[in-house]
């Protein structure tokens, strides 16, 4: 007898017609399936790509999520409570949503507040009490952007809440106090997020350049300081527009070969130092705390023994004809005959070039880093094919020396283990000069920034291409300040001319102008303008603060004022910028007096607290009968 069989999950359902059961399950290619995963992620823009996979890769937001502070400990222990993050776009709220996602036991489920409704919302609810009750195991719900839940979506996650069935994450870039069901804010944690500095972009920046895996580490990127800082700085604390700014940029800017561009000279003579110091060198009497210094030591096969001994045996009959303190001629002398020379024989590249091989850079590099504001700062680096040259500022107690000799030892015992060589891999000596005044250390930044034969500490290590082949140096693709500029044109201003940002702006503009304040009342005025707030709006609040703030004190700012608002309306903009600013001027140069806001204020106050009077007798109308028409 024909009979109706239930599948399992996953299979095509089918009516069976034979006598045995049947069942048909569509096939699926796991192989496939996981290579359409990876082509997906890296199809990803590059700020979804270099999403952080931890707290410790997590930039900025350190009043939440320093050591020690409570959402931190939260989420370490896995007793997160229901909490809302909000803040700006691109200060890393849903990536801080990913991140407990990570950590958490819990099942962690994602919905949109665009694209969810209340049906899904009920699944899902109930999906968690059914996991609580035959496991018991918790529920993270993250919904994103949940400011555009309507009320009933909100109300539907209340009991839920507060019963502890699931935990909510919510995320919004709109004050939760406003645009939130406040009864679920009040059954929540609320965390604001802030934008990221310019220091916490360019690190973002850094990294991006020098990852390998899901960065732009596959590119030999040289981008220059300047490039930097103009991407960090326009992209106004929005890390999703900086990173993914830069690799349009990366991806778009033709590379140049290395040969078009040959190294330049270092000259180790500083003419707007003060003359009459000890020299360069290992001297003791060079030591100083704070400062700063240019480090180089070499691969032991890097020059012929015979070429040192002969500079060693000239250095040291210069400096016994040549007595201290030095004359300014001397001193440009001994630089020109000993350090640079010694310079010009490393860029010649003899021996067997080792630090040219990806491999061995990459770990010199790690090696560098390692204790970076920790021990020492490292302000930049470069490792050319046999020497290295690191611009450096030791920290607190550590010694130059010392860090020196730690990074020689370790670099050196992790390259013979990778090659499986032993024997001696650096010089014993190294050289390292003190940097004596700004125009010297902006000079050897520049010779790190401009060299495209090594591995600067500014970019990624290697090109994909070179790691390949192990040969050379590739190509490179230069990060200007033109490249910059045009990947982002123009600067996008936080905000919405109905949230937060146009309250906050006004208010602003407002107090500044009732604080004199001139320069801050224009800043705010231009804020508004560049993000196309309505200039009516603007003009009404100054003809409202001419009335309220100024006042009797000056009564012609009314007058202004009410002329400001008919001339923005006759001329439009982008004219009608300039009688705002005119008129904004105006009322912060004016005396203030709020005596007659104030009068009023305390009429109403009265009026609103007391009995009502009568009009006295000797106030009343008595020419006209109290009812003409009776």
């Amino acid at each position: 007898m024909a009979h109706q069989c239930r599948p399992p999950l996953g299979c095509v359902h089918r009516r069976c017609t034979s006598d045995e059961p049947g069942v048909f399950c569509s096939v699926q290619d796991l192989f496939a399936e996981q290579a359409d995963v990876e082509t997906i992620e890296s199809a990803a823009p590059l700020a979804t790509r270099m999403r952080p996979r931890s707290l410790e890769e997590f930039v900025g937001q350190e009043h939440i999520l320093a050591p020690g502070k409570l959402l931190r400990r939260a989420i370490e222990v896995d007793r997160l409570p229901s909490v809302i993050f909000y803040g700006p776009p691109g200060s890393g709220k849903t990536t801080l949503a990913r991140v407990i996602a990570e950590m958490t036991h819990a099942k962690f489920v994602r919905i949109s507040g665009v694209e969810s409704n209340v049906a899904e919302m009920r699944r899902v609810i109930a999906a968690a009490n059914n996991r609580l009750r035959t496991s018991a195991q918790r529920t993270i719900l993250f919904v994103d952007e949940i400011h555009h839940f309507n009320k009933a979506q909100q109300d539907i996650l209340l009991p839920d809440v507060e019963a502890g069935n699931l935990r909510l994450i919510g995320a919004t870039t709109y004050n939760p106090f406003f645009y939130v069901n406040s009864a679920l804010v009040s059954r929540s944690q609320v965390f604001r997020l802030e934008p990221l500095s310019l220091e916490q972009l360019e690190q973002l920046i850094d990294r991006a350049l020098s990852d390998k895996e899901r960065g732009l580490g596959n590119y030999n990127v040289k981008m220059d300081r300047d490039a930097r800082r103009h991407l960090a700085k326009l992209s106004d604390g929005d890390a999703r527009k900086c990173l993914n700014a830069l690799e349009i940029g990366v991806l778009t800017t033709p590379p140049v070969p290395v040969d078009a561009a040959p190294p330049p000279r270092l000259h180790y003579f500083d003419s707007s130092a003060p003359v009459g110091r000890v020299r360069g060198g290992n001297l003791p009497l060079w030591r100083q705390d704070g400062a700063m210094y240019f480090v180089t030591w070499r691969t032991a096969d890097s020059m012929p023994c015979e070429r040192v001994d002969q500079w060693m045996k000239e250095r040291d009959a210069w400096l016994r004809a040549h007595p201290e303190p030095w004359s300014l001629r001397d001193e440009e002398e001994y630089y020109r005959l000993f350090p640079d020379r010694w310079e010009a024989w490393l860029d010649e590249g003899h021996g067997q070039c080792l630090l040219g091989r990806p491999e061995v850079r990459q770990i010199v590099e790690e090696v560098l880093r390692h204790d970076d504001r920790k021990k020492y700062r490292l302000e930049d680096f470069i490792v050319m094919a046999n020497h290295v040259h690191v611009l450096v500022s030791p920290l607190d107690k550590h010694t130059l020396s010392e860090i020196t000799q730690a990074w020689k030892s370790t670099a050196a015992h992790r390259v013979n283990k990778l090659l499986g060589r032993a024997g001696t891999f650096w010089q014993k000596e190294s050289f390292d000069h003190i940097v004596r005044s700004a125009e010297q250390a902006q000079k050897f930044r520049e010779y790190i920034q401009e060299n495209l034969r090594g591995l600067r500490g500014c970019e990624a290590p290697v090109a994909f291409s070179l790691q390949k082949s192990g040969e050379g140096a590739a190509a490179t693709i230069h990060f200007t300040l033109g490249v910059a500029e045009e990947t982002i044109q123009q600067k996008a201003v936080v905000y919405d001319r109905v949230g937060d940002a146009h309250y906050d702006t006004i208010s602003a503009f407002i107090k500044s102008m009732r604080a004199s304040d001139e320069k801050g009342a224009m800043y705010w005025l231009a804020k508004m303008l560049h993000a196309g707030e309505d200039f009516r709006f603007i003009a009404r609040r100054i003809v409202i603060f001419a009335s309220e703030d100024i006042g009797l004190a000056d009564p012609e700012a009314l007058q202004l004022a009410i002329a400001t608002q008919q001339a923005v309306e006759f001329v439009g903009m982008p004219e009608a910028r300039i009688p705002l600013a005119h008129a904004a001027a105006y009322m912060c140069r004016a005396p203030k007096s709020r005596e007659a806001y104030d009068s009023l204020k305390a009429a109403t106050e009265q009026i609103e607290a007391e009995q009502t009077k009568a009009v006295p007798e000797h106030l009343k109308n008595k020419h006209f009968p109290v009812n003409p028409g009776s």
